[in-house]
């Protein structure tokens, strides 16, 4: 019985790997032929184009401005305060912000939005032409991107029925303010875009929305998935209407990113979101947590720059309007674009064959073997993001 069950046990290990071989030809058969789009023909520069930027005093809003800067875009940055926007406008100027002006702006406030596009207009077409401001004359670029969690943290791990009188404020908080605000943002862009504009041009603007895989995938709360699922469908409803304006629209999916609320939510530790969520409750398997707290920092988590240079290079983009109504994920994006942050690295997504390579292999994510890692291990997916939709993603069809 022992050699039998020794033979059997060989089988079964031969047959696992016979199998994962099996997966990875065929990622890199699908990576091979499943492209597509068309080659980058980026622009050299953002000289001369204006971008509005919410939410940008801090995470990925100041990362997408900052991208935008070294650029050399104008600059339009909103927070909860002015002077909290100044501050991330003062290191986009010094980055190569050609002009960098700061607004506080409530976005759940629909008319607070409105009052924050009449200002643009009025400083977009005013006669000032001294240095300092800015002699641009329409605008380019929005980026659609404030965000409210409100108190997540303290009810994450509750299921949706448990989280009492705060079930409802908590969706309501989720969808105004990263959902409702976006698309009255985008109103008022598109009215701004089309004015000013040039009709007939083949790049009339581009409006981008801030979303994440956990509209795809349950992640932390029903309200959170919810919300950035209909980000996704608004980005893709959207370009069908604006595709006769020559503007595209997208919805962007930054990875697991390196930013002050992350790592205040890890050093809760299981006080934190992240430290509340399990199997059935914010999370489908255990052990999240531990996952996640081993990754800050590490190379298996993106920066701030990296997905606002990622942003920069689609807005210079000439071919652009391919992805309208599409969701990019920041890993593929920055792949397609080959953009790399200030570590000169690029994240690459999870279960990619160069995410597992530095999982098992942690000695390669050591700073100097990144090079080495980034030209020699293929950054392939194992399941393709379309593949992962049908197989996990909603709607799920009977």
């Amino acid at each position: 019985m022992k050699t039998s069950n020794q033979h059997s046990n060989n089988a079964t290990t031969f047959t696992t790997g016979r199998m994962a071989l099996l997966l990875v030809v065929v990622a890199v058969m699908l990576h091979h032929f499943g492209g597509g789009y068309q080659t980058p023909d980026l622009e050299e520069n953002l000289i001369g184009k204006t971008a509005l930027v919410t939410g940008a005093s801090r995470g990925l809003g100041k990362g997408y401005a900052l991208g935008l800067a070294e650029a050399g875009a104008a600059l339009y940055l909103t927070a909860t305060t002015e002077a909290s926007a100044e501050k991330t406008c003062v290191e986009a100027r010094k980055l190569g912000a050609t002009y960098c002006k700061a607004f506080a702006c409530n976005n759940e406030n629909d008319d607070e939005i409105e009052a924050l596009y009449r200002n643009i207009e009025a400083d977009l077409l005013s006669n000032d032409e001294t240095e300092g401001s800015n002699n641009n004359k329409r605008l380019d670029i929005v980026v659609n991107n404030a965000f409210n969690t409100g108190d997540t943290h303290k009810y994450a791990g509750q299921k949706f029925w448990d989280k009492g009188e705060y079930a409802g404020h908590l969706f309501d908080i989720m969808t105004k303010v990263g959902l409702r605000s976006h698309y009255v943002s985008s109103v008022y862009a598109m009215k701004l875009m089309t004015k000013l504009a040039p009709v007939g041009a083949s790049d009339r603007g581009l409006i981008v929305f801030t979303s994440s895989g956990g509209g795809m995938n349950y992640f932390v709360d029903v309200a959170y998935g919810v919300g950035k699922a209909a980000v996704d469908r608004m980005a893709a409803d959207m370009a069908i209407e604006t595709e006769s304006e020559n503007i595209t629209v997208v919805s962007t999916w930054p990875g697991w990113v390196d930013t002050e609320q992350v790592r205040w939510e890890i050093a809760q530790g299981k006080n934190g979101t992240f430290g509340k969520i399990k199997k059935g409750a914010g999370a489908t398997s255990e052990g999240a947590f531990e996952f996640l707290a081993s990754t800050v920092g590490t190379p298996l988590q993106e920066t701030i720059l990296l997905n606002g240079r990622t942003l920069a290079a689609l807005a210079k983009d000439k071919f652009k309007a391919q992805f309208s109504g599409k969701v990019l994920p920041t890993s593929s994006l920055s792949t397609h674009y080959d953009v790399v942050d200030e570590k000169n690295w690029r994240t690459p997504a999870f279960f990619t064959t160069r995410f597992m390579a530095l999982l098992i292999f942690p000695n390669l994510q050591q700073v100097e073997n990144l090079p080495w890692v980034l030209k020699y291990i293929p950054d392939i997916r194992l399941t393709p993001q379309w593949l992962q939709k049908v197989l996990n993603g909603s709607p799920r069809f009977m």
